[in-house]
This record gives structure tokens, C-alpha cells and sequence, in this order.
């Protein structure tokens, strides 16, 4: 009996928990549903920014390189041993200055030799205009006479046709040695493209092993020696591509150098041809002279006819001797090399001993008191500058000291590649502190609204119907109203209907999706009021 009165009481227990446990339970359950309901009926947490007036100004930010606007090369006309110059990079040069000498020996005797045969041809002419009368001169001696200055005469123009061969033979001969320097140079640059594709492809697969066994490694399936392997193998290939690359830029400037010497090898020829064939006809000029002289002596010199023909022959060469007095001096003006401008050396390219042949460059000098600095503008912002607008620039290496220079070119065609205008601005540079190839930070102003209503970018939302915001009411309660934008800058953008006005308030972050007509819950409320 009392067994089955125990049974009775632990089953009434158990009971009473179990019910008292299910009443936990539905209470529970409904807290959770009261509190998931006030979630979802309570106004969503935005923040808000107010409607202000203000200018916008957009600001096109980019780099440049600093140029010099007048940049010359410094190159003979003639060939010659410099014998002078003492200019280096960096050298301030005067306008007129000599710069580099070259030997002028050659030169100087060519001049002094032009000016003998010249006062030998005046002599002679002013003894034949004096000599209006025949003279009692013994025609036989008169005869030997003339008759040895044409042999010599002969003689001269026949050295002369030998020089000539020999120089053009000799300056042929650099010619072509430098064309064969060039083709060398272009077959170093075709071996030097295969080479750096065959690194690339090494390169490849020794980053693709690297990476197969980089994952291997950090799954634990491959060793600590196996994976330093795989990755300095990758490394080795990335050298063995920057030595290919290195031997490409060597070949090219190799092909320049090569090209240069063909150019001066080229220049050089044609000088000796030039001043071979001038020296030709001088002295083809003499042996005529000479031969219409005997002519002369051998006819009676009572004779007017023939007494003027000689003395016409006798101007000829007055005046032909005078003309190859003026090119010697000409030449020997040249071995001077001056500077054309007021600037700086920013090259040299020889030294003292070296032989110069024509439009081979000796040095390079550049005006920079005034700078280009060029930059590249994209299409859509071409049409927004304009010649004479102001630009400020900064260089990393002045410490960031800001310059305002004017634009003064705007190129009118773009980069096929890059779709790019380029752009030219003018830079005063009076301390010379600004040096050509220089990185420049440039920023030009291309959009500007005064007294704009503007809101901070965030707040723009774009829907298929185009930009909108959301307005914040008095009462908390929010519209979406669509708004016509306009100039931006790294903040705030202008934006245009006539329902929102300065100090009105609109949504700039949300974390839910916001409905029209659902009021809101502004968490920088007093950051706003």
C-alpha cells in the first residue's frame, strides 16, 4: 500500500515539472515574438547630413614631367679635333659663349693659302688692265712662260681628282663600316626579344610550379626544402628575365649608337664630296684660266678682241678665287662652336682629343628659366581647359612647395592609345630650382559652381529613373526625390529641385532598405540639429 502511495506522490511530481516546464517554454515564446514584433515595427537607424550651400569646385588631380623649352644640340659642321672644352653637366653658358674649339691648323693654312691666290689673281689682273698697250715682252718667253703655268695647273687639278677619290673612297668605307655596326646592333635586338620570351616562359612555369607547390606546402603535402626550391627557382627566373631585358635596352641603345654613326658617316661623306668637288672645280677654274692665258700670249696681244677676253678670264678667277676665300674663312669660323642660348649644359658627350665629325653631338644645352611641364588629360576633360588657365604644381623633390603655372598649349589631337590630350603649362623658374624630367604633381581646377546646394556624395542613391535622395520630414518620415546632379568634389556633390532646400536633412547610411513614407530613427541626431 505504501509502495503504491509513493508511486502515486513521484507521479504527481513529475507532472507538475513537466507542466510547469511547458509554461516556461510558451512564455519564452512569446517574449520572443513581442520582441521580434517591436523589431520589425520600430523606425529603422539612419544617419542623416543637412542641405547646405556651398561652392563646389572639382579639382583634376594628376602627374607630370618637367621640359625644357629650348633644348640644343651642340654638333660641328666640319670634322675636327676638339682641342677645347671645359663646360661639364650642370655648367651655367652664355649666349655667344664658345663652348667647344676644335682645331682650326687646317683651316687657318686653307685661308691663308686662298688669300695668296687671291693677291697672285688681283696682281695679274690689274697688270693686264694697266697694260691697255701691247707690251715689247718677247712673245716667245711670254709663251713658255704661260705655257708652264698650265702644266702646273694640270698638275694641280689632277691632284685634286686623286684626292677626291681617296677621301670619298675612305669616307664610303666609315659608311659602310657603320652600317655594318647597325645590323649587328639589330640582330643583338632580335636575339634579345627571343631571349626575354624564352625567360617570360621560364619565368611562367617557374611561377606556376611555385604556386602549385606553395598550395601543397601550406596543406602540409610538400617539404620545407622542396617549396625554398620551387621559389628560388621563380626568382632565378625573374633575374634571368631582368638580364634579358637588360641586354634588349643595351641592344637598342646600341642600334641608336650605330644609327647616330651611319647618320655622321653619311654627313661626313657628303662633306668630302662636297668640299672635293669644290676644290675640283677651283682648280679645273685655274687650268682654264691658264689655258686662255697661253692662248692669249700665243695670239699677237695687239689685238683687242683676244687683250679682252683675257682680261674677262682674269675676273673670272679674281672673282672665283674670292669666292673660296669666303668659304675658307667660313670653315675656320666653324671650328668655334657657340653657345645659341643663356642656360645650362645638361650633356657632354666628348672630351678633349676626340675627333668630331659634322652633326655628331658634342653637348646638349638647355634654357630653364622658363619650364614646360606636360601633362595627359583624358577626353572628357579636354573641352574644360583652355589656354591661360592657372595650374598649381608641386615636386616631391622641393618639399612640396606649390608653383602656379598657365597653360599654354593644349594639343588638339589625342594619343590613339591612351585617348589622352596632351597638355603644355608654362612654369617660371628664375632660381632654376625646377630641372628638366622632374616629377611634377599638377592640379587644375575644371568645374566650379558658386553657391550651389550640394549634399555629401553618399547621399546620392541611383535608381533606373536616375539619381534620387532620401528627404527627411519634420516628423521623421522619409521620400525619395529624385534630383538632377552637377559639379562634384571629394565630398559633396551640387544637386538641383526646387522641393529640397538648404538645411533640410537627408539619409547618407541606412543598414536596411527604406521604404517611402516609413519614418526613421536618426542615430546623429544631435550632430545635425
Amino acid at each position: 500500500m505504501k509502495r503504491y502511495l509513493w508511486v502515486a506522490v513521484l507521479v504527481l511530481a513529475l507532472g507538475f515539472l513537466i507542466g510547469w516546464r511547458l509554461q516556461q517554454k510558451k512564455a519564452a515564446a512569446s517574449a520572443l515574438l513581442l520582441q521580434r514584433n517591436r523589431m520589425l515595427t520600430a523606425p529603422p537607424v539612419v544617419d542623416v547630413a543637412p542641405v547646405v550651400v556651398r561652392n563646389v569646385v572639382h579639382v583634376f588631380q594628376t602627374i607630370g614631367t618637367v621640359q625644357s623649352p629650348f633644348s640644343v644640340p651642340i654638333s660641328p659642321q666640319i670634322t675636327g679635333r676638339i682641342i677645347y672644352l671645359k663646360v661639364n653637366e650642370g655648367d651655367p653658358v652664355k649666349r655667344g659663349e664658345v663652348l667647344v674649339r676644335l682645331d682650326p691648323s687646317q683651316w687657318q693654312a686653307q685661308v691663308l693659302q686662298q688669300r695668296e691666290t687671291l693677291a697672285e689673281a688681283e696682281h695679274r689682273l690689274a697688270e693686264a688692265e694697266i697694260t691697255s698697250i701691247p707690251t715689247n715682252v718677247s712673245v716667245a718667253t711670254n709663251i713658255e712662260q704661260q705655257q708652264a703655268t698650265v702644266a702646273s695647273a694640270k698638275a694641280d687639278y689632277k691632284s685634286a681628282n686623286d684626292n677626291y677619290t681617296a677621301q670619298v673612297a675612305a669616307a664610303q668605307a666609315s659608311v659602310t663600316d657603320a652600317q655594318g655596326k647597325l645590323s649587328s646592333a639589330k640582330a643583338a635586338i632580335v636575339s634579345a626579344k627571343a631571349a626575354i620570351q624564352n625567360a617570360k616562359a621560364n619565368l611562367e612555369y617557374a611561377t606556376s610550379t611555385f604556386n602549385r607547390d606553395d598550395a601543397l606546402y601550406k596543406q602540409g603535402a610538400l617539404s620545407a626544402q622542396d617549396w625554398e626550391n620551387a621559389r628560388t627557382q621563380m626568382m632565378v627566373q625573374q633575374g634571368a628575365l631582368a638580364v634579358a631585358e637588360g641586354q634588349l635596352d643595351s641592344a637598342q641603345s646600341a642600334q641608336i649608337s650605330a644609327a647616330a654613326e651611319v647618320q655622321a658617316a653619311q654627313a661626313q661623306l657628303k662633306v668630302v664630296k662636297t668640299q672635293g668637288k669644290d676644290q675640283i672645280a677651283v682648280t679645273l677654274a685655274k687650268l682654264n684660266q691658264a689655258k686662255a692665258t697661253l692662248a692669249y700670249a700665243q695670239s699677237n696681244r695687239a689685238q683687242t678682241p683676244a687683250y679682252q677676253q683675257n682680261l674677262s678670264a682674269l675676273r673670272a678667277t679674281v672673282a672665283a678665287d674670292r669666292d673660296s676665300l669666303l668659304y675658307a674663312e667660313t670653315e675656320l669660323s666653324d671650328t668655334d662652336l657657340r653657345s645659341p642660348l643663356n642656360g645650362f649644359v645638361t650633356g657632354r658627350m666628348m672630351d678633349p682629343g676626340a675627333v668630331a665629325t659634322p652633326g655628331q653631338e658634342i653637348l646638349q644645352v638647355q634654357a630653364i628659366r622658363r619650364v614646360w611641364v606636360n601633362v595627359a588629360v583624358p577626353e572628357e576633360l579636354s573641352n574644360k581647359l583652355y589656354l591661360g588657365q592657372s595650374a598649381d604644381i608641386t615636386f616631391d623633390a622641393l618639399s612640396g612647395k606649390k608653383y602656379t603655372g598657365k597653360i599654354i598649349q593644349i594639343n588638339p589631337a589625342a594619343d590613339p592609345v591612351t585617348r589622352q590630350f596632351t597638355v603644355r603649362i608654362a612654369l617660371p623658374n628664375p632660381h632654376y630650382l625646377i630641372k628638366p624630367a622632374m616629377f611634377a604633381r599638377v592640379s587644375i581646377v575644371t568645374d566650379r559652381v558658386n553657391s550651389a546646394i550640394a549634399v555629401p556624395r553618399e547621399a546620392i542613391q541611383t535608381t533606373a529613373q536616375g539619381p534620387t535622395v532620401w528627404l527627411v520630414g519634420a516628423d521623421h518620415s522619409i521620400q525619395q526625390i529624385p534630383v538632377s546632379t552637377g559639379a562634384s568634389d571629394a565630398s559633396d556633390i551640387a544637386i538641383n529641385n526646387p522641393t529640397i532646400r538648404p538645411g533640410d536633412q537627408v539619409v547618407v547610411l541606412s543598414k536596411v532598405t527604406l521604404r517611402p513614407g516609413q519614418k526613421v530613427k536618426i542615430a546623429n541626431a544631435e550632430s545635425h540639429h
